[in-house]
């Protein structure tokens, strides 16, 4: 997805899936450096730890590094879920900012940022399924990842601006160790599991909000005992403003009947049968309510 060959390319190539954002933000970095010399030191971009399956990571993507250096933070846990608290990083002379949290959980991420500089943040996880239930032969599954949340300015000058941007969903296999590569998510099918909404750049003199709906699925045949990972990424930036996806994206199973998933991470999918007392506990209920009968009637007795 996003490669590191040097410091102004690299402000560029976070830039991913969008040519017309990609053009507004060139014009952002530049805007931005001129008043914001980088600081000295080499990029460094912390890779998910050993073993994880879930990351959640926030970058600055073109002002200069005034906030934080490329990668602003990154958390990683081998369960779920995992949560980034909401935190806020500053530039020394306080004048850009970056805000964010996530949460990846074995049925949803979520995402929420906010910035006068361009951010992007990352939430991704990869789950370990287990088909159950009573079909037989191959048959169809299908996971779908649904976002929906809202896009709003921030004020610059006189003006309530939003800088452009976009949110991706991916569903594929998860990528956390090659050096060079920025933790991702790559899609299983290229242009068809990868899915996207633009947000265009707007300028208004009074607030608004920009609805966001995108919605990416994936479709594999199984049979009953099968073992399968898939991976899940929502990545959302902007060169300016707020992506607001705390309540976000859902995961969601679609299966035939009889046929459910659970998960390495703790989730249930599909058509799961209903929980029925063990049948101890159902000895002891019926234990308990006839002793209560019988102290009934010894009370009648007396």
């Amino acid at each position: 997805m996003r490669r590191l060959f040097g410091n102004a390319a690299l402000r560029l190539a976070f830039v991913r899936r969008s040519p017309g954002f990609t053009l507004a933000l060139a014009f952002a970095v530049a805007a931005v450096a001129t008043s914001s010399p980088s600081p000295s030191g080499a990029t460094t971009i912390n890779l998910p730890t050993p073993g994880s399956n879930a990351f959640i990571a926030t970058y600055e993507i073109d002002s200069g590094r005034s906030v934080c250096d490329i990668q602003c933070t990154i958390v990683s846990s081998p369960t779920a879920p995992l949560t980034l608290p909401l935190n806020t990083l500053e530039s020394t002379n306080h004048l850009t900012f970056i805000t964010s949290s996530g949460e990846a959980a074995p049925d949803a991420l979520r995402s929420f940022t906010s910035s006068n500089v361009g951010s992007e943040i990352d939430v991704a996880l990869r789950d370990t399924y287990t088909v159950q239930g009573t079909g037989s032969g191959a048959f169809d599954i299908t996971v779908t990842l649904h976002a929906t949340g809202t896009a709003k300015g921030i004020a610059a000058g006189s003006n309530i601006v939003l800088l452009g941007g976009q949110v991706t969903l991916t569903i594929g296999t998860f990528n956390i160790d090659p050096p060079t590569v920025i933790p991702t998510v790559d899609p299983f099918v290229p242009g068809t599991t990868r899915a996207q909404q633009a947000l265009p750049v707007t300028v208004s003199a009074s607030d608004f909000t920009i609805p966001i709906d995108v919605m990416v699925s994936y479709t594999r045949s199984v049979h009953v005992g099968d073992v399968f990972d898939i991976a899940y990424e929502m990545a959302s930036d902007t060169g300016k403003g707020t992506v607001d996806l705390s309540h976000t994206a859902t995961i969601a199973f679609d299966t035939p009947t009889g046929v459910y998933l659970t998960s390495a991470l703790g989730g249930t999918f599909g058509d799961a049968p209903t929980s029925v007392p063990a049948p101890a506990a159902g000895l002891l209920f019926a234990t308990g309510l006839g002793g209560l009968a019988l102290m009934r009637r010894k009370a009648r007795g007396r």
